[in-house]
């Protein structure tokens, strides 16, 4: 009989429980929360929570029919035998978790951001990497099997040569925006160039998104434009070929394909039409899947995707962003170093 996992979630907040509540939400998004998600996998078993709310933390438990709870995170890592460890707390408290549980757990899966600088991402693959321990980040859309669908004729040339790149986001940088890099670079490989070109504030949220423009390999351009989500959420990539179009939209809940045809205004020339099959939007699945990937890659002995040295490379764009705002917007070739480019 395979083996069950046992997991623990330190921090019981929104993203390990509370979202759970929202049955709007509930009739598009299979799973909300980490927790919903391990309940719903056969090969885990959550055995422990950790939260500084008394009340919040025997809230979880009662929910989740989880017994072991704990206000200490050290506490929870020694008595608990965790093989995954999820970790659902404020992101200025990621590394110092990392820094305990690297040693006494198979796998850790953080939530975005991992950290707030690339060398505090570095210092956590490293720490993972010393220990044995593997680091997966709930970039959720790296686990979604219809973002991996659309990387993947992207990659086998089912669009031909990719000719420009346009996309929405909103809600931070390092928050909503970490996402969108991380399709980016699944997609289209590591940027050469970025530049940053207008902040954009959220009136509901703590941090400044970016307009930006980036460079991918090959000559593929990419715009990435910022809104206020306050207004509406937006989470749309529109990538154009020179034979066809894949457009990911509603937040990732509809995929449209395109493919060229004979213009019908005009002999002589092309167009888009919409065909089918398209991917089928998966996206409300994909915190399963996260499970999946991560009980996986503890049975094969791998890292699994949405590795931490995956996120190294999305954070190197993130700061790379930041440094181009900081610098006026200018060009920012990214390197193992960023470079300002005058």
């Amino acid at each position: 009989m395979p083996r069950r996992y046992r997991v623990g979630i330190v921090g019981c907040g929104r993203i390990a429980s509370l979202y759970e509540a929202d049955q709007r939400a509930k009739r598009y998004f299979s799973a909300l929360t980490h927790a919903s998600a391990y309940t719903q996998h056969s090969r885990v078993e959550m055995v422990a929570g950790c939260d500084v709310d008394p009340r919040r933390l025997a809230a979880f438990g009662d929910q989740w029919g989880v017994k072991s709870l704990y206000s200490d995170v050290l506490e929870m890592l020694e008595r608990e035998n965790i093989d995954i460890l999820s970790i659902c707390t404020q992101v200025e408290s990621h590394l110092p978790i990392i820094e305990m549980a690297a040693s006494r757990v198979g796998l850790i899966f953080c939530e975005k951001p991992l950290a707030l600088s690339l060398g505090e991402v570095e210092r956590a693959g490293e720490l993972c990497w010393d220990q044995g321990s593997k680091l997966a980040v709930n970039l959720f859309r790296q686990f979604d099997p219809s973002h991996r669908e659309v990387a993947s004729l992207v990659q086998e040339g089912d669009l031909g040569r990719i000719q420009s790149v346009h996309c929405y986001y909103g809600k931070g940088l390092l928050n909503i925006g970490s996402h969108l890099v991380g399709v980016l670079v699944d997609i289209l490989g590591e940027p050469i160039a970025v530049q940053a070109l207008a902040s954009v504030p959220s009136s509901d949220y703590y941090e400044e998104s970016i307009d930006f423009s980036a460079e991918f390999p090959h000559g593929v351009r990419c715009v990435a434009q910022a809104v206020d989500f306050a207004h509406f959420r937006l989470f749309e990539l529109d990538l154009v070929g020179e034979t066809g179009r894949i457009v990911i939209s509603d937040e990732g809940l509809r995929i449209r394909r395109y493919r060229v045809a004979p213009n019908r205004a005009e002999t002589g020339y092309n167009e888009l039409r919409e065909m089918r099959p398209a991917p089928k939007a998966t996206v409300g699945e994909s915190l399963y899947w996260a499970v999946d990937e991560l009980v996986r890659s503890l049975d094969e002995g791998r890292e699994p995707r949405s590795s931490g040295a995956f996120y190294t490379k999305v954070q190197r764009v993130l700061d790379s962003l930041r440094e181009s705002a900081g610098h006026g917007g200018l060009r920012i070739r990214i390197a193992a170093k960023p470079e300002v480019v005058i």
